[in-house]
């Protein structure tokens, strides 16, 4: 079983808290939902630099079984018609990315994953669940205190924003304990389903964040 659809320490976390955006609470109802883009061929050159990223997080820096061809990692949940969130350096370089599937359509954990789904209910298909995929940040050398960094902390942000305006409850993914440790202390409203499953040296959980004033506060009322 390929591990590259796990999001992980490795991938977007690191020890340092420079890079800081601080956003106003009260602002969360009017702030401007920034880095969402589709598969559409006009974004060719963000998309190219964000398959890229992936093929050297994944690839590369983590050595998983993934396909990669002329250095850049996709698979055939991308298409067209799926939308990414991303983080870009000021010359528009793609650093950070996070995949979006609809849980209406075939995913990772409907279709590659299926035995992480320890529940009697049945797999996420609404269309107020959405699965997040691919996500992976360029490894930072950053000196600090340690925790989630800065542009993770937005990324995040923009996935509430995203739901918000998607009618979107809830955000579906598979992550390690580690992971899930650090979004329990960001604050941020989640559950896991099922117990941790231990996929080559990850320790792996299936988790639904929810899209609710819990997640916002922890989010957007933080310094980062």
């Amino acid at each position: 079983m390929s591990q590259a659809e796990i999001i992980t320490p490795e991938s977007i976390f690191h020890s340092g808290n420079t890079d800081i955006d601080i956003t106003d609470p009260r602002l969360v109802s009017h702030a401007v939902l920034h880095g969402c883009i589709s598969g559409s061929r006009r974004n060719q050159t963000l998309l190219l630099s964000m398959f890229q990223l992936r093929h050297r997080v994944f690839k590369q820096r983590l050595k998983w079984d993934v396909e990669s061809f002329n250095e850049q990692e996709t698979d055939r949940f991308d298409t067209i018609d799926t939308d990414y969130i991303i983080t870009t350096d000021i010359n528009n370089n793609v650093k950070g990315c996070v995949r979006l599937l609809p849980t209406t359509a075939p995913y990772m954990l409907s279709e590659v994953f299926p035995d992480l789904w320890q529940s009697q209910a049945p797999l996420p298909c609404s269309a107020s669940v959405c699965e997040l995929s691919r996500f992976s940040f360029e490894k930072s050398h950053d000196a600090g205190g340690y925790g989630f960094s800065g542009p993770v902390v937005r990324l995040l942000r923009n996935l509430v924003l995203y739901a918000q305006r998607n009618q979107i409850s809830q955000y579906v993914f598979v992550t390690t304990a580690a992971i899930e440790r650090l979004l329990v202390i960001q604050g941020v409203s989640i559950y896991r389903v099922g117990n941790v499953v231990k996929i080559g040296s990850a320790q792996t959980v299936v988790i639904f964040m929810n899209i609710n004033q819990q997640t916002e506060e922890a989010l957007f009322n933080h310094s980062k």
